[in-house]
């Protein structure tokens, strides 16, 4: 019986780590290694901030989330065929900006890649929206913590890959080659993940689940259903709890590549192996950190330790802005050739990303268990929606706040969010939020 427990989970962590990494793929190829691109192509600091505006189509996940629960609930349509469809869409998408090499002239080339981009958050908006319905459906209750800690490290893996492994490509394949090799990844993948797919599906626990789920959903679940759980005092806790949890990555995010390869003239090479590579591998350790810690440990201890993480974050930074470029003495005398801002901006980004890793699967894993079966896409998507939404904003408010301040007036904002964060910390909902759990009448 253990065995086969074993096995059944074994199942669920491959199929949803595929689906992370398919998920996790297509994000920095549109934002930040598009930025670098452009910045090689001669784009302006405007025109590279102001791209990451481009994911704000997520804005818009909650109305195209109703839409596909509501032909689920009818069975018209079901998560599994609308996974294959915009699979195939962003492989193509991808493929097409790739096809952008023999544009020369920036700023034909910004608009081309900005409207790329748009096409690809869309499709990518309806990828999650299928990925987070899946994993709220298929994914029993048992498991949910351990598939989605690596369901989140495959995501980080692929961003890793996109926005790290890819800058190295380049001097290789050129950047047509790059994104022309993501977009057959992307598709190989969707293929493997399609079968196992199949085989879940077609397994008579599932085909009995589904058959339970569709007689509730079309006496029950609707619009009101929705709204009337959207207004629930501890829904819209959790939204602003999770929006301040994020805010310090949504701000730092935009700037990483203008503030390391523009503005302090770090190489390429530099840029991926630390923001991409070793940040990334830092997010995915907090990761496995955060699922241990908020099983061990007390609630207002952890968001703490994220509190004072990105605060020490934010200090590295902001000293990065004032040191010097001299080669630091005592790393010298062992053949290190490391100044301090290099130090402590090693240090920054290493902090900004495990603290990511706290909070992301912090928020994945509370996020989930808000949800239902009957309105997963739907629930998961608004929570969601608002965390892209305000990335999406976070890129032309930061290029504003840059064209009449510094760098290091920008890093001083950053922590500004933290004081509503521990305000809300002193809610008698927090504990709730820790605490809550699914109605058992719709529990797993």
């Amino acid at each position: 019986m253990q065995q086969a427990q074993t096995e059944s989970t074994l199942v669920y962590i491959i199929l949803f780590g595929f689906m992370g990494f398919i998920s996790g793929l297509p994000y920095l190829l549109i934002t930040s290694t598009l930025q670098q691109w452009l910045i090689e192509s001669g784009g302006s600091n405007l025109q590279v901030t102001t791209l990451i505006a481009a994911t704000l189509p997520f804005a818009v996940k909650p109305l195209l989330a109703f839409s596909v629960d509501t032909l689920r609930r009818w069975r018209i349509i079901d998560y599994q065929e609308i996974f294959i469809f915009c699979a195939v869409v962003l492989g193509y998408v991808i493929y097409r900006i790739s096809l952008l090499s023999a544009v020369t002239e920036s700023g034909l080339l910004y608009k081309q890649m900005f409207l790329y981009a748009v096409i690809a958050s869309l499709v990518s908006n309806y990828l999650d929206i299928v990925i987070d319905g899946l994993r709220v459906v298929l994914i029993p209750s048992r498991m949910l913590a351990i598939v989605n800690v690596w369901s989140t490290v495959a995501y980080r893996v692929a961003m890793a890959v996109s926005g790290g492994v890819a800058l190295y490509l380049v001097k290789y394949l050129q950047w047509r080659g790059v994104y022309q090799t993501m977009a057959l990844s992307l598709l190989l993948l969707t293929v493997v993940t399609t079968c196992m797919l199949w085989y879940l599906y077609t397994s008579k626990e599932q085909i009995e689940q589904q058959k339970q789920i569709a007689a509730v959903d079309k006496q029950q679940y609707n619009l009101g259903k929705l709204y009337q759980w959207l207004t629930q005092p501890t829904t819209i806790y959790l939204i602003a709890f999770g929006l301040c949890l994020r805010m310090h990555e949504m701000v730092l995010s935009p700037v990483f590549v203008p503030f390391i390869t523009g503005e302090l003239g770090y190489s390429r090479d530099f840029l991926a192996t630390l923001t991409k590579v070793v940040g990334m591998t830092a997010a995915i350790f907090g990761g496995f950190v955060s699922s241990l810690l908020m099983k061990h440990w007390p609630e207002r201890n952890f968001i703490t330790l994220i509190i004072v993480l990105e605060l020490c974050a934010s200090i590295a930074l902001i000293v990065c802005t004032h040191s010097s470029t001299a080669a630091i003495g005592l790393l010298s005398a062992y053949g290190l050739n490391c100044s301090w801002q290099t130090l402590s901006l090693i240090l920054g980004v290493l902090l900004e990303n495990f603290t990511s890793g706290l909070a992301t699967t912090a928020i994945v894993v509370l996020f989930l268990r808000a949800c239902d079966k009957h309105l997963a896409a739907s629930q998961y998507a608004i929570l969601t929606s608002l965390i892209f939404f305000a990335r999406g904003l976070a890129g032309p408010v930061v290029s504003s706040i840059l064209k009449v301040s510094s760098y290091h007036t920008l890093f001083l904002l950053t922590c500004l969010p933290l004081l509503p964060l521990f305000l809300l910390m002193q809610s008698d909902y927090f504990k709730t939020l820790f605490t809550i759990q699914r109605n058992p009448e719709l529990a797993y």
